[in-house]
């Protein structure tokens, strides 16, 4: 599949638009100016009425990626955590994003838990908040309590979120492959590779299913290990888009702030995480692939 198919598309054509006027509004999209496809000329804006002259580029990159949605957010978080590829600049920069979505409606949530779990959250759970409390690029949460009292929260995968990705992968790959073939120094960063890589990730990422898994792996990996504590998964309660686990109290890893105030000795954190990723790595051969800072939480009662 090329870009010439996906622009003779509506739905694509209309996203690969809005991607090139965002990438000109912050001055990101020279680079397409090189690229001798008049298709993709057309869909080019004026950068000078818009551009963000004032900002320097690690800043209109992270509000381009915002700007951009779910996929490029999750391209940028991941990203954020490889400075040697992309330079501490940029990489400070990235760590900022958020993916802030929208959290989609109690109707629609209600309806996507009774298709995957074949009952409503009213049957399933014996309280379940209808507002999520957190609501992130693929999912988001809810908090909920079981019939015997544990305490959960309830991911649920955003309406459409996979027809919206699939796009945005297509389109990410075509323009890689025109930014590798004609751009020169792009061409180190091996962009081609970087997205196919991408893409395997986010694919899996999007099938809750391969989520438990992974994570009832990490708790077997870690039995024995008192300084790890892994959210406990309720298997019959989870599906391809329904994923409920323990609720955890403690300081996510986004709030440096709160973890200087709580008191805890930062270096044994730190030397305890990173004896956690060498037992993953050269231990297991099992890794979390995703280590930006919100996926980690310093628990009470660990240190």
């Amino acid at each position: 599949m090329d870009l010439v198919y996906l622009i003779r598309h509506p739905e694509q054509g209309r996203r690969l638009k809005q991607i090139i006027q965002i990438l000109m509004h912050y001055r990101l999209g020279n680079w397409l100016k090189e690229i001798p496809f008049q298709a993709l000329g057309d869909l080019m804006v004026d950068p000078k009425t818009k551009a963000l002259r004032e900002k320097p580029f690690p800043e209109r990159l992270r509000l381009a990626i915002t700007e951009l949605g779910p996929t490029f957010i999750k391209l940028g978080q991941v990203l954020s955590t490889r400075s040697d590829f992309v330079g501490p600049d940029i990489a400070i920069e990235l760590s900022k994003l958020q993916a802030d979505t929208p959290a989609d409606p109690p109707e629609v949530i209600q309806r996507i838990i009774q298709e995957e779990l074949g009952h409503g959250p009213e049957s399933l759970f014996a309280q379940f908040e209808a507002t999520a409390f957190s609501s992130a690029s693929i999912g988001q949460v809810h908090r909920a309590r079981l019939k015997d009292g544990q305490d959960v929260v309830v991911k649920v995968q955003h309406h459409a979120i996979q027809e919206k990705i699939h796009i945005d992968l297509e389109l990410l790959l075509e323009l890689a492959k025109l930014l590798q073939e004609y751009v020169a120094d792009a061409r180190p960063y091996q962009p081609v590779a970087t997205v196919r890589e991408f893409r395997r990730t986010l694919l899996r990422e999007l099938d809750f299913f391969s989520e438990r898994r992974n994570i009832e792996q990490f708790t077997n990996n870690f039995a024995q290990d008192t300084t790890i504590h892994v959210p406990l998964v309720h298997r019959l309660l989870c599906s391809r888009r329904v994923l409920t686990m323990e609720f955890l109290k403690g300081i996510p890893g986004s709030k440096p702030e709160q973890f200087a105030d709580s008191g805890v000795d930062l270096n044994d954190f730190s030397k305890t995480a990173a004896n956690v990723f060498l037992k993953m790595i050269f231990r297991d051969g099992f890794y979390h692939a995703d280590p930006h800072p919100g996926n980690f939480m310093l628990l009470e009662g660990v240190f």
